[in-house]
């Protein structure tokens, strides 16, 4: 059959189109068996073995005319298996690759641990060659990650870490990148509470009945109570009432705080924050809760104020 005329007829020829629209080479070869492939057209991801060791994970070396041996296998590794060799590639002394065996085209026996003698069937290997043995087993991980240090605990005064490690290392977020939190190995984490980490609370006055009493204006002006401490002499349980007034109320006045105290008992009230008096600060007993009935001049009273 002649050859079409056309350049473009005879490369459109090279091709053919199938019912479902897949184009492919056209050829009159015929495949049947297997297909050899390659080392190179094999994944190399797995361990690998060479005779120095250099840039590998286990070291060959020569045993006999159709054996090699597997020393120094990779930790967690404990044999290697026939079926977890990809290929073995036959190196003679001038660097030239003698010849490369895969298990498809060659019989290959394992045995033993560490060593593991390989067998070749029908290899004929020399004792000045060298072997470089791929394998399919996965790499593992750690191996990957061998900037960590040994195991340690976490101790005090720890050294700013060169190696990677695992531990709680603090940071905070400053609102464009995170700093390291300051601390010493005295008081630990250091706290900024305001300028120069100083916070100053202003000294504050006291002011206490001298006798048994029903009452106390502890200040005439407007101040703030930091608490209110006494003892009920009474033989009956009465309210302790605190007024905003800078003297002391008429009966029916409406308290800012009431602290009931049983008969003979002690009462300390010291509120989580200092409570604002606008007025004044004035502490009276009561017979009553929700507003002032004066008692009888039977109680001791302390006030801490500013």
């Amino acid at each position: 059959m002649a050859l079409p005329s056309s350049k473009r007829d005879r490369e459109y020829g090279k091709f053919e189109e199938d019912a479902s629209g897949n184009v492919a080479v056209r050829t009159t070869a015929t495949l049947s068996g297997d297909i050899n492939v390659d080392s190179t057209s094999v994944s190399t991801s797995g361990y690998v073995g060479k005779a120095s060791g250099t840039n590998a994970d286990f070291i060959t070396a020569y045993a006999s005319g159709t054996t090699l041996t597997c020393t120094t296998l990779p930790s967690g590794v404990t044999a290697i298996k026939a079926d977890d060799i990809v290929s073995i590639v036959q190196v003679a002394t001038g660097g030239g690759v003698t010849e490369t065996y895969t298990r498809d085209d060659a019989v290959m026996t394992a045995a033993g641990t560490d060593p593991t003698t390989i067998t070749v069937t029908g290899a004929t290997f020399a004792a000045s060659d060298t072997f470089v043995v791929y394998t399919n087993i996965q790499r593992d991980i750690a191996v990957a990650l061998d900037e960590f240090p040994v195991a340690a605990a976490i101790t005090d005064n720890f050294a700013n870490p060169t190696t990677t490690n695992v531990m709680a290392m603090g940071m905070a977020w400053d609102g464009a990148a995170w700093d390291r939190m300051l601390g010493d190995s005295t008081d630990g984490l250091l706290v900024n509470l305001g300028t120069n980490n100083t916070v100053t609370k202003a000294p504050t006055s006291l002011a206490s009945t001298t006798a048994l009493a029903a009452s106390l204006v502890a200040k005439g002006s407007a101040g703030t109570l930091y608490g209110v401490s006494g003892i009920n002499n009474s033989a009956s349980a009465q309210y302790i009432q605190v007024h905003n007034t800078s003297s002391l109320p008429a009966d029916t006045a409406v308290p800012v705080v009431v602290i009931k105290v049983d008969a003979g008992e002690n009462f300390f009230y010291a509120p989580e924050s200092p409570v604002t008096m606008s007025t004044g600060i004035t502490i009276s007993n009561s017979s009553t809760l929700a507003t002032k009935t004066i008692g009888s001049a039977d109680c001791w009273i302390q006030v801490e104020y500013l």
